[in-house]
């Protein structure tokens, strides 16, 4: 079985702030252009960490957690995430990138509560709602 960079590789950018993290192609740097400047149909899922327990446990209200996903595949595009334990949250994002996962997946997996990785599941619950509105 290849090894998920022969897949495509799930670029992970750091930074000196250790609360900011992003990881994929989002935008489009490959193609030399943004995602919102490409003709790639795609949907954002936000989560706000006021709007998850822990993220309120922690007193973190102004975290900011983003996935982009293309609108007709539902494929997993890039995340964003400005918070507390950004550094701990990303790796989720980046393996279902390197397999190549998507909405699917986030919505039908179990991610323990209270836990920030809970803005997974909110997100990708924020964008199934948007593509089923049809916005």
């Amino acid at each position: 079985m290849p090894r998920a960079r022969d897949r495509g590789r799930a670029d992970g950018q750091s930074f000196p702030d250790r609360h900011l993290r992003r990881s994929g192609d989002l935008h489009g740097r490959r193609a030399g252009t943004r995602v919102d400047e490409s003709k790639i149909p795609y949907e954002v899922g936000i989560a706000r960490y006021r709007e998850i327990a822990r993220g309120q446990i922690l007193g973190d209200d102004s975290g900011f957690f983003k996935m982009i996903f293309h609108r007709e595949t539902r494929k997993l595009l890039g995340v964003h995430i400005i918070g507390t334990g950004a550094t701990e949250l990303i790796h989720i994002g980046q393996a279902v990138l390197a397999l190549g996962g998507g909405l699917d997946y986030f919505l039908s997996t179990v991610f323990n509560y209270p836990t920030l990785a809970e803005c997974y599941k909110v997100a990708a619950l924020n964008a199934a709602n948007k593509l089923s509105m049809g916005s």
